[in-house]
């Protein structure tokens, strides 16, 4: 049975972000005004008549909010035990290739050369597990991870070969990726704010829509935050263009009391942003997780936060046991069932409503992407997909009625439109 959806939009005033705030957070409170939104139905039958009575499923499928994890440098694209289906597994909706994007890993022979063997098959692997990818890095912050033909080289013959570089890569996968970063901390003078002015101008070009960030690897809380803060506002003052910022957050035990204000921090330069590369220390004696969830509810509140990218999963790619969402097999830890918890139970949406006069119902739903079952008061049976954006300020509503085969077909495109 197919369906007409129209989706219409009705606008309110957004709320503001607000600076650092002396009094404790109402963290549920936040996740919800930033998280979530008023989702309308009105429901019709054949006959254009309100439907009261009919029975509104929603079940979400995928969260708009990105949350993802680096691959591997080496090996199959994805970790051992991966299983979109599993717990744990089951909430990442997204990949960082940074791992894999390296300049020194891409071109290490020459301007000449290219080895995109690695980075083709992650994105290959991404997309057949419905993993959204990151490229990361475009060139490296530190002038230790230059490709060794390129240290010697300045001025315009180091704008020369990265030019050719950006063609090459932006001019390949830059669609194919959510988003490239730009070093907010450029390598040891020669990538200054000029040069990064130009890097950014050239892969506006090549992939228009395609977001850019600077990246700050330890850039969120901690020593490395304060600096990274003030690159980032003398970046908006020199007129380097991007999108958004890539911050690394690499937190011990206790993290909360330490992020809790760097947020505060942040949020008032009024950019968004993604938390890449993310490691979350547990104490192993408590095994509860409970670190991990205390970070998430803080950065989930962030309006401004669009992502989260876990630098490793497994204590063989993490280094260390106390930082690990996975054991070597796979299965989840304390850490691991707790990030399931938070997104794939308490911060999702399943919900069911009955149409009240003229076939009107609301539910209030988490941005993404969900499945929409109805039932008349006839019997009839329906289904769609539906897509509810964050950047689509104010309450939406969604008209739902069955059509018939023949209608079907005229109607298909708007169907599509409602799930991009």
């Amino acid at each position: 049975m197919a369906i007409v959806v129209q989706s219409v939009l009705f606008s309110v005033t957004a709320l503001a972000q607000g600076g650092p705030q002396s009094e404790p957070r109402d963290l549920d409170a936040q996740i919800r005004a930033h998280r979530q939104t008023d989702l309308a139905f009105i429901v019709l039958d054949r006959d254009d008549r309100g439907a009261q009575g009919a029975v509104i499923r929603i079940e979400q499928e995928a969260h708009a909010f990105r949350i993802g994890f680096r691959l591997p440098a080496d090996g199959p694209p994805l970790p051992a035990g991966y299983d979109s289906d599993a717990a744990g597994w089951r909430v990442f909706n997204a990949v960082s290739l940074s791992e894999r994007t390296g300049w020194r890993d891409l071109q290490p022979e020459g301007p000449g050369d290219f080895e995109g063997r690695r980075v083709r098959a992650a994105l290959t692997e991404a997309a057949r597990a419905g993993l959204a990818a990151r490229w990361g890095p475009l060139v490296p912050g530190s002038v230790v991870d230059l490709p060794e033909w390129a240290v010697p080289l300045r001025g315009d013959d180091l704008r020369r070969v990265l030019a050719a570089y950006l063609d090459r890569v932006v001019g390949t996968y830059g669609h194919a990726v959510t988003g490239i970063d730009l070093p907010g901390q450029p390598a040891d003078g020669r990538l200054g704010f000029g040069m990064v002015r130009l890097l950014q101008q050239q892969a506006d070009a090549l992939a228009p829509g395609t977001p850019l960030n600077l990246a700050f690897d330890a850039g969120l809380a901690g020593p490395g935050a304060r600096p990274a803060r003030r690159r980032a506002e003398s970046a908006a003052q020199q007129f380097v263009g991007h999108q958004g910022l890539s911050l690394g957050a690499r937190l011990g035990p206790a993290a909360s009391d330490v992020l809790d204000p760097a947020l505060g921090r942040w949020r008032g330069l009024g950019r968004p942003g993604v938390v890449e590369p993310l490691t979350v220390a547990e104490d192993l004696t408590l095994g509860s997780g409970e670190n991990l969830r205390r970070v998430l509810r803080l950065l989930f509140a962030e309006p401004w936060i669009s992502g989260i990218y876990f630098g490793a999963t497994t204590p063989e790619s993490a280094g260390d046991p106390a930082t690990a969402l996975f054991d070597a097999a796979g299965h989840p830890t304390a850490a691991g069932h707790m990030l399931d918890g938070l997104f794939a139970e308490t911060w999702w949406t399943r919900a069911q409503v009955t149409a009240g006069p003229r076939g009107h119902a609301t539910s209030r739903v988490f941005y993404g992407r969900h499945r929409v079952s109805v039932t008349l008061p006839d019997g009839t049976s329906f289904a769609t997909s539906l897509w509810v954006g964050p950047g689509e300020a104010g309450r939406h509503t969604v008209v739902l009625q069955p059509v018939s085969e023949a209608a079907a077909i005229d109607q298909s495109a708007g169907v599509d439109a409602a799930t991009p």
